[in-house]
């Protein structure tokens, strides 16, 4: 997200404490399959997560450390802050206040420039009021990998659901 948000990366405590919690797995697979216990199943990682939300983490924790300078700048990620938003759930006055110390208003206020209003509603429109537009809002650099949107035949040797031999 830094690089494509033209940011430098803060040091963070909360990304600290989270990466904790996820132990040897990948922050970014963990925030993701972290949301999705929680319901908002906007991304899935190759494993199904299932269980209970982490106790002491809290909504809009997960979606601030989706979206901060040091975080993983992916599309599909994007699609599940979007659907955290859209479901109502999120304090946007916490919201907003957590992004800004953590750095990732500037990405929060870029995805949500990019929702379009058909798809708004009470819940991203209290999270727009809350959330003060920042200063240093530039242009954000989306590079696309045309090769990952190629559909390819899906084979038992491709799938990354196969069993085991």
């Amino acid at each position: 997200m830094a690089e494509v948000s033209a940011q430098s990366p803060p040091f963070s405590f909360l990304r600290c404490r989270l990466a904790s919690k996820a132990g040897d797995v990948a922050l970014h697979a963990w925030l993701i399959d972290e949301a999705n216990r929680r319901g908002d199943h906007g991304a899935f990682n190759r494993e199904v997560s299932t269980g209970v939300p982490t106790d002491g983490i809290t909504d809009e924790e997960v979606l601030v450390a989706l979206l901060m300078p040091q975080a993983e700048a992916d599309a599909r990620t994007w699609k599940l802050v979007v659907r955290m938003l859209q479901s109502g759930r999120l304090d946007p006055l916490r919201l907003a206040s957590l992004a800004r110390r953590e750095r990732g208003d500037v990405m929060l206020a870029w995805l949500l420039a990019r929702v379009p209003r058909t798809e708004w509603g009470p819940a991203l429109e209290a999270v727009t009021q809350a959330l003060r537009p920042p200063g240093h809002l530039g242009p954000v650099t989306v590079v696309w990998d045309a090769s990952r949107l190629v559909r390819r035949p899906l084979t038992k040797g491709t799938s990354w659901r196969r069993t085991p031999s």
